[in-house]
């Protein structure tokens, strides 16, 4: 009897699982894909002036931004204009050191964290913009679902190996 309803499930129920495998695994594929690329960036922070010799930038930065527990990551965005931009710039958090020298239009510094800069020197009229962004994944709960698939996934090719050895027991015997 058991034999007779293996020939009957035959390997057309085999074929069917393994297209729903299939279809499961572009479905994980899929939503990977998306958790992980479609990123979210809100600006919590702008401001904008000119920038002169032995000052911070940026000059009215609450201390509330570096001790914000529900912003993890964040970028910020330094722009700086002018004609014949001749300046010296201390990233105060690695303390590097970004000079430059007749450079023509605009000039942009995007790092990650929330940066100060301290201006050493300048010369020129110079304007800056600086931006710090939030930066966040949105879709990262589709992870939860991704994991869920991929057991119920496992399950089905479980229930397709033994499926397939009983068949190959049964052809031999």
């Amino acid at each position: 009897m058991y034999r007779d309803q293996l020939e009957d499930s035959g390997g057309k129920t085999i074929i069917k699982m393994a297209i729903v495998l299939v279809i499961l695994m572009f479905i994980n594929l899929y939503l990977i894909f998306i958790s992980d690329t479609v990123i979210e960036s809100v600006r919590i922070f702008y401001e904008e002036g000119f920038i002169e010799s032995n000052t911070t930038i940026p000059r009215n930065l609450s201390i509330e931004l570096f001790e914000s527990s529900s912003v993890l990551n964040r970028k910020t965005n330094l722009l700086i204009n002018g004609s014949n931009i001749s300046c010296t710039i201390i990233n105060l958090n690695t303390n590097e050191t970004i000079a430059l020298k007749d450079t023509v239009g605009n000039y942009e510094i995007t790092l990650d964290d929330t940066i100060i800069f301290y201006v050493v020197e300048t010369s020129g009229n110079l304007t800056y913009r600086y931006e710090v962004y939030s930066i966040r994944k949105p879709y990262l709960f589709l992870s939860i679902i991704v994991f869920i698939i991929s057991l119920i996934g496992l399950t089905m090719s479980v229930y397709l190996f033994i499926n397939i050895m009983i068949r190959r027991m049964s052809k031999i015997s």
